[in-house]
């Protein structure tokens, strides 16, 4: 989700967690990336085709993370 551009709030929402449990696993798979910034991250997975098959949560590819987040809230 943060590689595809999500904000830290919004994959936390996404995933029903605490944005700190989100910036904690981060730090994790920066440090095992060897990445220093969220930028690396999107172009590494960019050149890895990890974003490739990622699909929409709700169609719109621009709005994945909050329309997740609105539909598990019923919204």
């Amino acid at each position: 989700m943060v590689a595809g551009g999500a904000s830290n709030k919004e994959a936390a929402a996404a995933l029903f967690l605490s944005p700190k449990t989100i910036d904690f696993h981060l730090a994790n798979v920066y440090s095992k990336l060897g990445l220093h910034r969220r930028t690396q991250l999107a172009a590494l997975a960019a050149q890895r085709g990890w974003l490739e098959d990622r699909q929409p949560l709700d169609g719109i590819a621009d709005d994945t993370d909050r329309a997740a987040t609105q539909r598990a809230r019923g919204n």
